[in-house]
């Protein structure tokens, strides 16, 4: 399969910052709910992978390699903390059926020169000749 490249423009949230909390209106008590920067960057990621689904007509099953190229203005950011926001996008655009498809996660943080952007490549695991765990239950 080759893979699927697009790309998400605008900067990534942080999962350090991600949350907060705040009052359910109807019963009065506090919850912990994503911060509206996180919520707008997975509709963000959402909406450019459906569009990449729906072109291809396709959901991506089994075993995946991706590969998140970050283009930010602040080489502080943690990577780690970038991944969550684009998983939790990837999977509400039914592009994926679930994180866990991912075998292998590849991060490439560069500085950005002008836009802030993320180009995420998603192929199948094991295309590149590594091996795959086996399936345990």
């Amino acid at each position: 399969m080759k893979p699927i490249v697009f790309v998400v423009p605008g900067k990534i949230p942080s999962k350090k910052n991600m949350y907060h909390i705040g009052m359910n209106r109807q019963t009065g008590r506090r919850r912990i709910i994503l911060t509206e920067a996180v919520r707008d960057y997975q509709k963000k990621v959402w909406a450019y992978a459906t569009k990449v689904s729906v072109a291809h007509g396709f959901r991506l099953i089994g075993p995946l390699s991706i590969t998140l190229t970050a283009y930010v203005k602040n080489i502080k950011q943690d990577v780690d903390n970038m991944v969550g926001a684009i998983f939790d996008g990837l999977k509400q655009s039914r592009l994926i059926e679930d994180d866990a498809q991912f075998y292998n996660l590849h991060v490439h943080k560069r500085m950005a020169g002008g836009k802030q952007e993320l180009i995420i490549s998603i192929g199948k695991a094991g295309e590149d000749g590594e091996e795959l765990p086996e399936e345990t239950d």
